[in-house]
């Protein structure tokens, strides 16, 4: 039996060929397969067969094939499956290309030459205590983190077994760890009440500061046990919030995902 190829990925059809098979006592009668090497073979074929397979791995085909006079033989190959890339260029992205993050837990999006078997990944460009994991299309990683900081962080991702081990590709991402910072924030004035009842507008002044990702949203709580919370709507200078009771709190949010704390309203 031949097989072509004899190396692929995953999902990719594989042409196997026993019709080079002979019998001295007659001709060959039966043609019968084990595509998915559990040892049972499965309803009887023709000389060529085709199969594909659905995860990465060394896989084994069998055939069986009896002569007209009831002789049997068997023949093997072996297949050498590894996962398909998805779609794109070659690289990595963290986060799905985001520009922030406040946790040093990410996903590493990677896309990845075909028949590659392993990424080689690392927070060090010199790739000292890389670590080697199966190509996926997603895999999580942790960034170097020293607690509250405020850096960009690059990931190094190498990948092996295609004749191109050394070629590096990376991003990085902006690992922002301190939550911005509410200087003061007051109701400026109550507009007139709305059509709808006891609906009423307050217009709400809040100065606050990020150094990094800059200020994104802003979030209200109308009771003390802030339990009763506000959807987060975008920051200004002058926010202006819609409810039925006064707001008595409020923090803001930066790019990133980090909150303030909480700032009572006077």
């Amino acid at each position: 039996m031949t097989a072509a190829p004899t190396s692929g990925l995953t999902e990719q059809s594989f042409r196997l060929d026993a019709s080079g098979s002979t019998s001295l006592s007659g001709s060959i009668t039966q043609y019968e397969w084990d595509l998915n090497g559990d040892g049972e073979f499965e309803a009887p074929g023709g000389a060529i067969e085709s199969t594909s397979f659905s995860t990465a791995g060394n896989k084994t085909v069998t055939v069986q094939v009896t002569s007209q006079g009831g002789e049997t033989d068997t023949a093997t190959v072996r297949l050498t499956v590894r996962t398909a890339p998805p779609e794109g260029d070659v690289g990595v992205s963290i986060d799905g290309g985001a520009q922030y993050t406040n946790d040093p837990n990410v996903k590493l999006d990677l896309v990845w030459p075909g028949m590659t078997a392993t990424a080689r990944i690392s927070n060090d460009g010199g790739f000292r205590a890389a670590k080697n994991l199966a190509v996926a299309p997603m895999v999580r990683w942790v960034l170097d983190s020293s607690g509250a900081e405020r850096l960009p962080k690059t990931v190094y991702v190498r990948f092996t077994g295609t004749g191109s081990d050394t070629q590096t590709f990376q991003d990085d991402i902006i690992l922002d760890e301190t939550p911005p910072v509410i200087a003061s924030a007051g109701i400026a004035s109550l507009a007139s009440a709305s059509s709808t009842p006891k609906l009423r507008s307050y217009r709400i002044k809040v100065r606050a500061s990020d150094k990094t990702s800059g200020v994104a949203n802003a979030q209200f709580a109308t009771d003390k046990l802030k339990k009763k919370l506000s959807q987060a709507q975008k920051y200004s200078a002058t926010v202006i919030f819609n409810a039925t009771s006064k707001p008595l709190w409020v923090r803001v949010q930066d790019k990133a995902g980090n909150f303030s704390t909480w700032k009572k309203l006077p």
